[in-house]
């Protein structure tokens, strides 16, 4: 990268998307190991910018749309993820561990007993 322009591979808009997956990677971990990172407090993560991320500027050719809807999708999970860890912070652990025992024992049953 050299004055912000990153080079692409080509056109499609799936390597748009892992361009753009590429480029909030290497913000995150340039903002982490920074100092101003170390005085947030907190681990930023690309999810983060993701769930927060408003919209795109595009001219609209059917590669930026296709680009659009893709990021629209990432912006979902991400504020579905942020939601589910939101909620397992608020669990105790006592709950938690509860809920895993109970998942693992489902592809347990499938595949056999489980030998204690």
């Amino acid at each position: 990268m050299f004055f912000g322009i990153m080079p692409s591979l080509d056109d499609s808009s799936e390597q748009s998307m892992k361009d753009w997956k590429d480029t909030l990677d290497s913000v995150v971990d340039l903002f982490n190991r920074s100092s101003l990172g170390q005085c947030y407090g907190k681990f930023f993560c690309t999810v983060d910018i993701m769930a927060k991320l408003v919209g795109m500027m595009t001219d609209y050719c059917a590669k930026e749309k296709k680009g659009d809807v893709a990021l629209e999708e990432l912006k979902q999970e991400a504020i579905i993820q942020n939601f589910g860890e939101d909620k397992m912070v608020q669990k105790s652990t006592k709950k938690l561990l509860s809920k895993f025992l109970d998942i693992q024992k489902e592809p347990v049953k499938s595949l056999g007993d489980q030998k204690q």
